[in-house]
């Protein structure tokens, strides 16, 4: 089958400065009184190229101002690339601003039935599905009100639900979860996991990493512009905090505290040092994709650089948001290591994570053996006394098993059945 969505190196400048007539008469007589402006050209995107095939879905991850925001707006026809070629077919639905197209002087009705033929649906087919717009916007008292008087929770709701609900053949969402309360949020989600079981194709900006693993079956990483990683999303999510890790690396230790420690990239006096590390399987391969009830090992390497007493390891596994999920050491289990110097190898076997589906990340700390988190009160040394500190420098995917519900939520899953007795 043909791609739905087709570019061929694309390219796009903006020019910054007042470079144009700012007056008729400038523009008719070609000269301008006002000094030259200096010009200064912005590559929002090069060379890109990237294909959509029917129901598949891609991920745009990178940094602010990486042109993930730009390409959409390239894909769904609001701007044109400066070069290359951009192909479309079928229905292509954008929920990048949501609400642009709105008239506030007309009712949330009137504006449903507008943005429908905007999409090249009829009257009748966009009355059709008028009531499930109306339920999943939840606004059925106010659909007659002119959306001057909506709320800005409301023109949000009503603008996802009208491109979310027109089945559209391509979505594009930028940042469009970020809509509504949490509840809200959730039905969301569910509704574009239903479009993707239904063969429609998804192309995603989120910064909520999580997200673009679980909604897609492909991701890109784009920085300045351009290409810098395209593969499947856990990949491509590592080579992204790989990405962050070197653009903070200079962050210092002396404000944060204890509380805090998960949240850097890279710290510590460095006296022992991490050198790699690996996820493997039980066939000792490396991978990042794993089941919930499938084990993995975490193969570390370290040197230490002078003589370190006792060094106690601690790994910690957090959410895509640093926020620790797990934190163990080997002070719980194992003897102290005694004299460490020079290079040395740990594993760490988790038997089974019971994790929920979902990305994850993996952080390391090297400290003291008898170092208490109590010390935290005599404020920044304790940091700084750290050997090492690495963290999100490894990430895993926790794919859903056969038997998984959309109804399981939270982070950590357990084992449990239901029994109801309905006549007692």
């Amino acid at each position: 089958m043909p791609p739905l969505v087709e570019l061929r190196n694309v390219s796009k400048v903006y020019r910054l400065g007042r470079g144009r007539p700012v007056s008729l008469k400038e523009a008719l007589l070609g000269r301008s009184r006002r000094p030259p402006a200096d010009h200064t050209t912005i590559h929002a995107l090069r060379n890109v190229s990237l294909t959509i095939q029917p129901g598949e879905s891609l991920g745009l991850v990178g940094f602010n101002g990486s042109g993930k925001s730009t390409l959409l707006k390239i894909i769904a026809a609001i701007t044109e690339p400066t070069t290359g070629t951009v192909m479309t077919r079928g229905r292509v639905a954008s929920l990048l601003e949501l609400g642009v197209g709105f008239h506030p002087e007309m009712t949330g009705r009137e504006n449903v039935f507008i943005n429908g033929s905007f999409l090249g649906l009829s009257e009748r087919e966009v009355a059709a599905r008028l009531p499930e717009i109306i339920e999943f916007a939840e606004l059925s008292r106010f659909m007659d009100t002119p959306v001057k008087h909506y709320s800005s929770g409301m023109f949000l709701r009503l603008g996802f639900a009208v491109g979310i609900c027109l089945d559209p053949d391509v979505l594009l969402i930028d940042e469009g979860f970020a809509v509504g309360d949490e509840a809200f949020q959730i039905k969301c989600v569910q509704r574009v996991r239903k479009l993707r079981e239904a063969g429609k194709s998804l192309i995603l900006v989120s910064h909520a990493l999580s997200l673009v693993v679980e909604l897609c079956n492909r991701a890109i990483l784009l920085r300045d512009g351009e290409v810098a990683a395209e593969g499947s999303p856990p990949e491509v999510m590592l080579t992204y905090h790989r990405q962050v890790q070197e653009k903070t690396q200079g962050r210092t230790l002396r404000r944060l505290t204890a509380a805090d420690v998960f949240t850097l990239d890279r710290g510590g006096n460095h006296r022992v040092e991490l050198l790699s590390a690996r996820l493997l399987d039980a066939s000792g391969r490396e991978r990042h994709q794993y089941g919930q009830d499938e084990g993995w090992t975490l193969e570390l390497e370290f040197v230490a650089h002078q003589p370190v007493q006792d060094p106690k390891i601690v790994v910690a596994i957090t959410d895509i948001e640093r926020r620790p999920i797990f934190v163990t050491n080997n002070e719980a289990e194992n003897p102290p290591l005694g004299q460490v110097e020079g290079r040395f190898r740990c594993r760490f076997r988790l038997e089974r994570p019971n994790l929920m589906p979902g990305y994850y990340l993996v952080g390391v700390l090297v400290m003291p053996y008898h170092h208490d988190d109590q010390a935290a009160d005599a404020g920044a040394g304790w940091l700084e006394d750290l050997y090492e500190v690495r963290n999100g420098f490894v990430g895993f995917y926790i794919m859903p098993s056969a038997g998984h519900s959309r109804y399981h939520w939270g982070v950590a899953y357990q084992a449990h059945r239901w029994e109801i007795e309905i006549q007692l």
